[in-house]
């Protein structure tokens, strides 16, 4: 345990968490994303559209989506993504080919990509773009040698405004909001964490193996899902929590915004 919670220690010391993960019932109940970065959705500066990370204690994923609001119901009441990375390019959908239908987004057209996937067989390197619209709307000139979408002030200063890396995207809350704004979009956050623990699961309390929970704010919606199980895939470890979360901004834009 000793040297698991020291090899831990050396892992996290270039800048993910400090804390003895193996032992901290806090990080298997994945309190730090719910408390502490679940309520900086909307109101940080920068916001993560797209991350992925991997280590031997834990893996996460974050991605987003643009809704209609005839989609907001549905979404919220169950954990699932509306819209998977690599989906809402366009397609046909239907069956014979004679009836098919042309989809913009190649499904639902009541939710749509904000961060496209492009991937090509393995015949050309995978990259990620913004929407084609948010790019239009906010006449966003690109700079793919830094991976920056610029925007430019009254003195020709240029401004960031999507930071475009291979692990993750981030765009500023200001932008996100003003298109939200003209077009009446709703804005989907997904986040799901998978953490391994080795604490025993008849050490975690019934009541903490279980979580889902529904909140709706003034300018959100907030869906929280956790489960705690045996760990029975991955050696060394007795528990293994995953959580599934959604955040959904409604398209409102106040003073601070504009």
């Amino acid at each position: 345990m000793r040297a698991l919670r020291r090899h831990y220690c050396e892992m996290t010391a270039e800048g993910t968490d400090t804390r003895s993960a193996e032992s901290d019932k806090g990080f298997l109940l994945q309190n730090d994303l719910i408390e502490n970065v679940l309520p900086k959705i909307g109101k940080k500066e920068w916001q993560t559209l797209f991350s992925k990370s991997d280590s031997h204690y834990e893996n996460q994923i974050w991605w987003c989506a643009l809704l209609h609001p005839e989609a907001v119901d549905e979404s919220i009441n169950r954990d699932t993504w509306d819209i998977n990375i690599g989906d809402g390019m366009p397609g046909f959908q239907g069956y014979p080919p004679e009836n098919a239908v042309y989809s913009r987004f190649g499904g639902s057209d009541i939710v749509r990509p904000l961060v496209l996937s492009r991937s090509f067989h393995e015949t050309f390197p995978q990259y990620f773009e913004l929407d084609e619209e948010f790019r239009l709307y906010h006449n966003l000139a690109e700079d793919r040698n830094r991976g920056l979408l610029l925007s430019f002030d009254d003195s020709n200063q240029e401004i960031e405004v999507v930071r475009i890396k291979k692990q993750q995207i981030c765009a500023r809350l200001k932008y996100l909001r003003q298109f939200q704004a003209g077009t009446g979009l709703y804005l989907a956050f997904y986040l799901k964490s998978g953490r391994y623990s080795q604490i025993r699961l008849d050490d975690v309390p019934e009541n903490d193996r279980k979580l889902v929970n529904i909140e709706k704010f003034e300018n959100c919606f907030v869906r929280r899902t956790r489960r705690i199980f045996k760990c029975d895939n991955k050696e060394g470890f007795d528990t293994f929590s995953i959580l599934l979360c959604k955040v959904i901004l409604k398209p409102h834009v106040d003073s601070a915004d504009t």
